[in-house]
C-alpha cells in the first residue's frame, strides 16, 4: 500500500511525498525480510530521489549532463579498419 502511494506521488510530481512513502515501505519490507520487494523499493526510491534532485537544480547550472542522464551518450568508437 505504501509503495503504491509512493508510485502515485512520483508520477504526479510530488517527489518529497513519494520519498516518504517509499522510505516507509522500505522499513516494512525489510522487517518482513522480503529482499525482492526491498530491491524494488530501493530502485523506486533512487529514481524518485534523482527526479527530485533534477527539479531542484538551479537554472544557472545549464544543461550539464548528470551521472544518470548521460548513461548512453558516451563517445562512440570508430570501427577498426581492416585495410592495410
Amino acid at each position: 500500500m505504501l509503495d503504491s502511494l509512493g508510485y502515485i506521488c512520483f508520477h504526479t510530481g510530488r517527489y518529497e511525498l513519494a520519498e516518504d512513502y517509499y522510505t516507509r515501505a522500505l522499513a516494512v519490507v525489510r522487517d518482513l525480510g522480503h529482499t525482492y520487494l526491498e530491491a524494488e523499493t530501493l530502485e523506486r526510491l533512487g529514481h524518485t530521489h534523482a527526479a527530485a534532485t533534477a527539479t531542484r537544480t538551479p537554472a544557472s547550472s545549464g544543461n550539464r549532463p548528470t551521472a544518470c542522464s548521460n548513461r548512453n551518450t558516451a563517445p562512440r568508437r570508430r570501427p577498426h579498419s581492416t585495410t592495410a
